[in-house]
């Protein structure tokens, strides 16, 4: 089999399921919605540092920022990396598309420390340890 059969069987797949989700007989996937709107936009060269966090969502922290981070090199209509903090007393909260609260970090470098870890920066074994038990975490657990 070769690849254009396969193109052809998913493209008409594809276009059944887009009539049938247009007569209302599919069910689409909900969009889903910032915890902390408007999104805003961060580009990383490099390593992003906790002084460039900071200076980003300052304005906004307290009552909550969603951010997309993504890296310099690309189309800007592009994607990234979607995180969304308040400031919770003396702690940098991370938050889901849900609004629940998933960690506290205590200070920027910790935030900074986690985001370059999953966005691929950095390599972090204490933020690959965060990021598995939130990965790997239930929808009734929260903080």
């Amino acid at each position: 089999m070769d690849l254009d059969y396969h193109w052809r069987i998913f493209l008409q797949k594809w276009m059944k399921d887009l009539l049938l989700a247009q007569k209302g007989k599919v069910d689409m996937p909900t969009p889903l919605t910032l915890p902390f709107p408007p999104l805003s936009f961060l580009t990383v060269e490099g390593l992003l540092s906790p002084s460039e966090l900071e200076s980003h969502v300052s304005r906004r922290i307290a009552d909550g920022i969603s951010i997309c981070i993504r890296h310099s090199v690309g189309v800007n209509q592009r994607g990234g990396y979607f995180f969304h903090f308040r400031s919770d007393n003396d702690s940098i909260g991370l938050y889901n598309f849900e609004s629940h609260k998933l960690h506290a970090f205590k200070n920027y470098a910790c935030a900074t420390e986690f985001i370059n870890h999953v966005i691929g920066l950095a390599y972090s074994q204490p933020m690959w340890s965060l990021a598995q038990t939130l990965n790997l975490r239930t929808d009734d657990q929260t903080l």
